[in-house]
C-alpha cells in the first residue's frame, strides 16, 4: 500500500491550502499531422492564415511542415483550457481547407520518408537553427519516427502554495530551492509510477504497416491488410518501435536534484557521439545537424517528464533552470486519444492533477540502479502488454499483478480526490463537488475492465475487422465536423487573426535584424 502521511493530508484540507490548490496552472500542447481526406500526408505548406510557425504564440509546427502543434496559454481553469484548445482546432480547420488533422499518435499511411516535409521557419538565425536541428533529427532517428504525435501536459502550483507547504513541512531553505527539490521529488515518483498512465491513457495498440520496414515487423501481429500491433498493447508509441533513442538510453540522466539533472544533460550536450560524427555536420553548403554530440540541444533528450522554466531573452532552458529553479513540469508520455476531438478531456486532466499531487506528497527516495532497471522494464512491458489480464510488473524486486499495484495506487489517491473536490467546491469553478472523485472512479473501472481504456476501445474496433488507417480517417472526419460546427466568438476570431498577422511581422523583424548584422 502507498500510504500517504495522514497528518499531511489533514493539513492540505485547511482553507488556505485548498484555495491555493484551486489555482493550479495548466497548459496543454497537442500535436497532429495534416492529411488529405484519403488519409495521405498533406503536400501543402503550413497555412499562411495561421501566421508564422516560428513566432505564433499558440499555433506552430513540430518536426514537419505538416505536423501542427497547438498550445494553450497557462490557465487555472480546466474548462477555459479546453475551450481555448477547441478554438485552436477550429481556427486550424478554417485554414487547412480540404484536409484533416490525424487523430492518433501513430501516423497513418506513409508512402516514403521523402514525403515528410521538414518544417521551415524562414531565414533568421533562429529559424535556420530550428530547421537544421530537425534535419539532424532526420539523420539520427529517421523522418518517420518524427511523425509520431502526443499530448503534453504542463502543471505548476502557485508560489503561495509552496510557501504554505514549506511551512507545513518545517523546511527552511530558500523558496526557489524548496520548490525545485519538491518538483524533483514529484518527478522521481512520476517515473516510478508512470506505467500507470501508459495503461490508463495509452491509445496506440496498433499502427499502419507502412510505418515500419519489413524486418522490423517480425515481433508484431498482423490484424489486417495494413494494420499491425500487439493484442494487449496500450501504446506502441511508447514501445521500443515508437519514440525512442537507443543511443540516449546508453547514458544516465540524474534526477537526484536540479544540479545533478542540469549537469548530466550538459554533459550529453558536450559529449561527442561516433555514430553522429559519421553523419557529419555539413555536406557541401548544407548542414546535416547542429553538431555531432549526443544531444544537439537540450530538447532532444527524450523523457516522459521534464522540469521546465521559461527562458528570458536569449537564455537557454538549462541556464534558466540552473539560475532560477523549476517553474513547472511537462508531462510527455500521453498518447493523443483518437476518440476525443481534442485528444484529451476534462476527466483525464483531473486525474493527472490527482496523480501529480500523489507523486508530490508520497515519500520519494533516490533511485537505486535496480529500481531504474525496474522502471524501464515496467514501462516497456505495460506499453506492449498492458491489457494482458495475467500481466505482472516489478515492485521492489518482486513480480506483482499489474491490477493489484494499480488499485493500490488508485486507493491511495482517493484522499487527494476528496481534497481537490473540496478545493474546487470552495472556488465554485465547477458545478459538481465530486468531479475529481468521479475522474478517479473511472480510472478504477479501467483497471477492472481493460476494454474501457482507449487502447481497449481501439482494439475492439480492430478485432471487428477495421483497418487502423480507415478507423482513424473516420474519427478525423467526425472531429472535423465537430470543430466546424463549434462556436467561435467574433472577438476570439479577430484576436487569432491579429496574432497570425503579428507573428508574420515578428518573423520578418527577426530576419531584418539578422540581415543587418551579417
Amino acid at each position: 500500500m502507498y500510504d500517504l502521511n495522514q497528518s499531511l493530508m489533514n493539513h492540505l484540507k485547511t482553507p488556505e491550502i485548498l484555495t491555493e490548490l484551486s489555482r493550479i496552472t495548466r497548459g496543454v500542447e497537442k500535436e497532429g499531422l495534416r492529411v488529405t481526406y484519403e488519409g495521405e500526408l498533406s503536400k501543402t505548406n503550413h497555412p499562411k492564415g495561421l501566421g508564422s510557425a516560428l513566432t505564433h504564440k499558440y499555433i506552430t509546427t513540430d518536426y514537419s511542415e505538416i505536423l501542427l502543434e497547438l498550445m494553450t496559454p497557462p490557465s487555472n481553469n480546466i474548462d477555459e483550457t479546453l475551450k481555448f484548445l477547441n478554438y485552436l482546432h477550429k481556427i486550424s480547420y478554417l485554414n487547412i481547407k480540404n484536409e484533416l488533422i490525424w487523430p492518433s499518435s501513430m501516423p497513418g499511411f506513409i508512402g516514403s520518408a521523402s514525403d515528410i516535409p521538414l518544417a521551415e521557419y524562414g531565414s533568421s538565425k533562429l529559424g535556420m537553427m530550428k530547421t537544421i536541428y530537425r534535419r539532424g533529427l532526420t539523420s539520427r532517428y529517421g523522418a518517420k519516427m518524427q511523425t509520431i504525435s502526443g499530448v503534453h501536459y504542463n502543471f505548476s502550483l502557485p508560489d503561495e502554495f509552496w510557501i504554505k507547504y514549506q511551512h507545513m513541512l518545517g523546511e527552511s531553505e530558500s523558496l526557489k530551492d524548496f520548490k525545485s527539490k519538491q518538483y524533483f521529488n514529484l518527478i522521481r515518483n512520476f517515473k516510478r509510477h508512470s506505467w500507470l498512465l501508459i495503461y490508463l491513457f495509452g491509445a496506440s495498440p496498433v499502427l499502419d504497416s507502412s510505418f515500419l520496414e519489413n524486418d522490423m515487423k517480425t515481433s508484431l501481429t498482423v490484424f489486417g491488410e495494413n494494420t499491425i500491433g500487439k493484442k494487449y498493447a496500450t501504446s506502441m508509441r511508447l514501445s521500443e518501435i515508437g519514440y525512442t533513442s537507443k543511443i540516449q538510453n546508453n547514458f544516465h540522466v540524474s534526477y537526484t536534484n536540479i544540479e545533478s539533472y542540469v549537469n548530466s544533460l550538459e554533459l550529453l550536450l558536450k559529449t561527442n557521439c561516433k555514430e553522429y560524427e559519421e553523419i557529419g555536420i555539413k555536406e557541401k553548403n548544407n548542414f546535416n545537424q547542429l553538431n555531432t554530440n549526443v544531444l544537439q540541444i537540450e530538447n532532444e533528450y527524450y523523457s516522459d517528464i521534464r522540469p521546465k522554466r521559461i527562458p528570458m531573452g536569449k537564455e537557454k532552458q538549462l541556464e534558466a533552470l540552473k539560475k532560477e529553479g523549476v517553474e513547472y513540469i511537462e508531462i510527455r508520455n500521453l498518447d493523443v486519444n483518437p476518440f476525443f476531438p481534442l485528444g484529451i478531456d476534462e476527466q483525464q486532466i483531473m486525474f493527472l492533477d490527482l496523480f501529480l499531487l500523489f507523486c508530490l506528497t508520497s515519500p520519494s527516495p533516490q533511485f537505486s540502479e535496480i529500481e531504474l532497471l525496474e522502471i524501464k522494464l515496467n514501462k516497456n512491458i505495460v506499453a506492449e502488454e498492458g491489457r494482458n489480464p495475467s500481466l505482472k510488473i516489478k515492485k521492489n524486486g518482486e513480480e506483482v499483478h499489474l491490477k493489484v499495484i494499480a488499485l493500490e495506487i488508485l486507493k491511495s489517491i482517493s484522499p487527494i480526490a476528496e481534497i481537490f473536490d473540496l478545493a474546487y467546491d470552495k472556488s465554485s469553478l465547477y458545478t459538481s463537488n465530486e468531479s475529481y472523485k468521479n475522474a478517479l472512479s473511472f480510472q478504477v473501472q479501467k483497471v477492472h475492465k481493460s476494454e474501457f481504456t482507449p487502447s481497449g476501445v481501439m482494439m475492439k474496433q480492430i478485432m471487428m475487422g477495421n483497418e487502423f488507417r480507415d478507423l482513424m480517417r473516420f474519427e478525423a472526419k467526425k472531429h472535423k465536423l465537430h470543430f466546424i460546427l463549434s462556436d467561435l466568438p467574433n472577438d476570439v476570431d479577430l484576436s487569432f487573426q491579429l496574432e497570425a498577422h503579428n507573428s508574420i511581422l515578428r518573423q520578418k523583424q527577426l530576419e531584418i535584424i539578422d540581415e543587418d548584422k551579417s
